[in-house]
């Protein structure tokens, strides 16, 4: 199952941003994701990666967005808005027993914003291809410190607390796990555009778990075709072994040279 979505935003003969998702071989399809352009603005993208349901990623779908846009309009800071946007998603998730991770992205000329709380993925791809985004897993040295000395049980890859596992260790909802260090803090960046960046590519860990750097520096280099490009990242996830949902969101960046800072 591919579901695509285009036409979002055409500026200076810039493609469309292009969504492919398959469910996997999961019960339901939980991953979510969004694209909101603010004309004079920036065009802010986001995947969200739901787990034990897709409640939070529903609340993150339209919270996150809207809320950077506000506090970006009141502040003018663009990391700071960012911060504020996960902020109010936290507040509005964090009695759910469900929960969901989240990566998002602002595009305004040269300049991209990102952040991201658990295991979505942002990667830049042109020359090369970069992973600008931290695993938030137990993986992670520092993370996995906070969650033991929070009283998590260490199960690799997950960690268990009151019965129930989980792999990111940064998220929104999962009340329960918040007992034991699970918070949604988001590591928050700055990049700017190099001459070679063809786009931006946001993935939820179906894609990313399976699909290393030097396969996407692969497909991207021999795909001129950036729709085929995402469709073939998602067959090649599955070729893998993939059977969780997965999200694939390109958004490309050539010609944002000359808008509005």
């Amino acid at each position: 199952m591919f579901e695509t979505r285009e036409g979002i935003r055409k500026m200076e003969n810039i493609q469309p941003v292009l969504i492919r998702q398959d469910q996997g071989a999961r019960m339901n399809m939980e991953d979510r994701y969004s694209i909101l352009d603010k004309s004079g603005m920036g065009t802010f993208v986001g995947v969200y990666d739901g787990h034990g349901g897709s409640d939070v990623a529903d609340i993150l779908v339209h919270t996150i967005s809207e809320e950077f846009f506000s506090a970006l309009s009141a502040a003018g800071d663009q990391e700071a808005a960012m911060k504020m946007a996960y902020g109010a998603a936290d507040r509005k998730t964090s009695d759910y027993d469900c929960g969901a991770t989240a990566a998002n992205a602002f595009i305004n000329c040269q300049k991209m914003v990102y952040a991201n709380a658990g295991d979505c993925a942002i990667f830049v791809s042109g020359l090369k291809t970069k992973r600008l985004t931290p695993y938030h897993r137990v993986n992670n040295p520092a993370e996995r410190a906070r969650i033991s000395s929070a009283g998590g049980l260490l199960m690799d890859p997950y960690y268990v607390h009151k019965g129930k596992g989980l792999m990111p260790t940064r998220g929104f909802g999962d009340k329960t796990m918040r007992e034991v260090g699970l918070h949604s803090t988001p590591d928050v960046g700055c990049y700017i555009f190099s001459p070679g960046d063809r786009c931006v590519i946001l993935t939820t860990d179906g894609i990313s778990d399976v699909v290393d750097i030097p396969l996407i520096d692969q497909i991207m280099n021999n795909r001129p075709d950036l729709q085929a490009a995402a469709q073939m990242l998602v067959q090649e996830a599955i070729a893998r072994g993939g059977d969780d949902n997965m999200t694939v969101l390109i958004a490309p960046v050539r010609g944002y040279k000359s808008c509005v800072v």
